[in-house]
């Protein structure tokens, strides 16, 4: 008896772990003057699911969250800068990073702010996409806005957490006369499911046979 149930205590224990096998994590390092919002929507027009705000650009907002296998998503990333002064930094610069059966625009599950991978407009989300500028990656000297352009600071100002190789981009290009008025910016790049070959569909079936065998086993035993 104790046996039996230890087994269906184990193959129960299996089957959950299967069944949250078909999630996906999305971990995440981001900071955005002044304000950022992040957003993992199903067809890319609507903000879709919240995940992750800060209005305090000097920290990185860090953390996980869940994305269901099978399920594509389009990562949405909303950058409001509340005071579009003339040489007033206006960036997002950010690292990702996940794990499961997802991966990221560029076909690996790391991405980081950069030209080629994220799309940028100053309309909202769904509407038509450009490539992003660049202020420079995050520590690069006479780059980082907001030691350099903000506080006229010489340097490295590194945002914590966040990879070195990560761009500050924006949506428009910084110029002799400053960072243009439009001071919200929309980012939008892709997440994929990958196909698992069927090994996490065929764990849960296993499971759900044994625990109907031994469920089945001990009404005889009775």
């Amino acid at each position: 008896m104790k046996s039996l149930s230890k087994s269906l205590t184990l193959l129960a224990a299996s089957a959950f772990i299967s069944i949250n096998a078909f999630a996906s994590t999305l971990n995440y390092n981001i900071s955005g003057d002044n304000s950022i919002e992040a957003y993992l929507s199903t067809d890319g027009t609507t903000f879709g699911s919240a995940f992750a705000s800060s209005n305090t650009w000097w920290n990185t907002e860090s953390g996980n969250t869940t994305v269901q296998n099978g399920q594509d998503y389009f990562l949405l990333i909303k950058v409001v800068d509340d005071n579009a002064e003339e040489r007033d930094p206006q960036a997002f610069a950010g690292d990702f990073a996940l794990t499961g059966n997802h991966q990221f625009s560029n076909g690996t599950q790391s991405l980081f702010t950069n030209l080629t991978d994220w799309g940028v407009n100053n309309t909202g989300f769904g509407d038509p996409y450009h490539n992003p500028y660049s202020l420079g990656s995050n520590g690069e000297v006479g780059l980082v806005p907001w030691s350099t352009y903000k506080f006229s600071v010489s340097g490295t100002y590194t945002m914590e957490n966040i990879d070195s190789s990560a761009h500050w981009i924006w949506n428009t290009e910084r110029s002799d006369q400053g960072y243009n008025s439009d001071n919200t910016a929309y980012f939008m790049t892709r997440i994929t499911s990958v196909p698992d070959g069927g090994s996490t569909l065929a764990f849960l079936a296993l499971s759900i046979s044994g625990l109907s065998f031994l469920g089945r086993r001990y009404r005889k035993t009775k």
